[in-house]
């Protein structure tokens, strides 16, 4: 950043992406062009009009964006830098962002314990999908269960270093202990690390579905998902099951205007993916809940399902 940027920000200042972009708008001694309710006509207005430079965005909004965009085209030549983060960033959101603003999506890493970790400045179609490479200042690991680092293209859970790290959890010393280890913090995230330094997501240990002993991202289903023209939005879930262990179970809301079914999802997936990857079930709602910075609440999915009380096919009406 330098002093003649102008940084857009519509992300929750009670985030850290929010937060720390006003922070570091500041030190630069930028202009912080703060959109305070995020409605997508305000913001390519916003951009327009006070030639705004930056963005830093999570998915939900950058497809947002692009549908209004698209609706009532404005002037986007003043953006240089669309970043993209908090959650899985998928390469047909990319695509459609470069085609849509004539501008790469830059998709980055961090979390609020550590702040920014990544960033993939990349342009190579062989590195869309990546997070990038770990920025200045900062160590990132590859390790297994006992904690020994992996080697290149293994996955294994993504251990963080830096001067940025956190101190602890506010009043948790047991939270802070199993999740500081001699300076490293555990994210809890699956990822690979190539032999360039790319960093690819790949699940996060907790959400992770194993199914007869298989491991399924739930990422990895909802990617081929949003491929479809269809799917606006995409949750995958695996609510237990006797035999195999866990289902795979897809929640889905459609685009506006777009009429598919189950059945054609379930297909369209299963061309896409193994068929133990393959969601059984197809649920649809009008939204998926999602949190304060869009991301889709997967255990409040799960919570849901399981209200049902019933392996058969959960209605819409049943979990409105």
């Amino acid at each position: 950043m330098a002093e003649a940027d102008v940084i857009t920000i519509i992300t929750p200042m009670v985030h850290s992406a929010g937060f720390f972009t006003l922070l570091a708008t500041v030190e630069a001694r930028a202009t912080a062009l703060i959109v305070p309710r995020f409605d997508t006509d305000a913001v390519l207005d916003a951009i327009a009009r006070c030639h705004g430079t930056h963005l830093v965005a999570m998915p939900f909004m950058y497809r947002a964006l692009i549908v209004a965009q698209r609706a009532r085209p404005r002037d986007m030549r003043s953006g240089r830098h669309f970043f993209c983060g908090s959650d899985a960033v998928q390469p047909v959101l990319q695509s459609d962002f470069a085609q849509c603003f004539g501008r790469p999506l830059h998709e980055v890493f961090g979390t609020t314990e550590t702040g920014l970790v990544a960033i993939n400045w990349s342009e190579a179609a062989s590195h869309v999908g990546s997070f990038g490479r770990s920025i200045s200042g900062v160590d990132v690991a590859v390790v297994d269960a006992n904690g020994d680092r992996v080697s290149v293209g293994t996955e294994g859970e993504m251990l963080v270093r830096s001067e940025s790290n956190m101190a602890g959890y506010w009043n948790d010393q047991a939270g802070s202990e199993r999740t500081l280890e001699r300076g490293w913090f555990h994210t809890g995230d699956l990822v690979c690390q190539d032999g360039e330094g790319y960093l690819w997501f790949r699940g996060r240990k907790k959400e992770v579905i194993v199914r007869g002993g298989s491991n399924i991202s739930p990422q990895e289903v909802e990617a081929v998902l949003y491929e479809h023209a269809g799917v606006r939005e995409a949750g995958v879930i695996g609510p237990p099951d006797e035999i195999w262990g866990q289902r795979v179970i897809a929640f889905v809301a459609r685009r506006p205007g777009v009429a598919v079914g189950a059945g054609e999802l379930i297909e369209f997936v299963g061309r896409r993916l193994a068929a133990y990857k393959t969601p059984e079930e197809i649920i649809f709602l009008d939204d998926l809940p999602k949190n304060a910075t869009g991301k889709v609440l997967r255990r409040a999915l799960l919570a849901r399902y399981l209200a049902s009380g019933s392996r058969e096919p959960v209605s819409e009406e049943a979990l409105v």
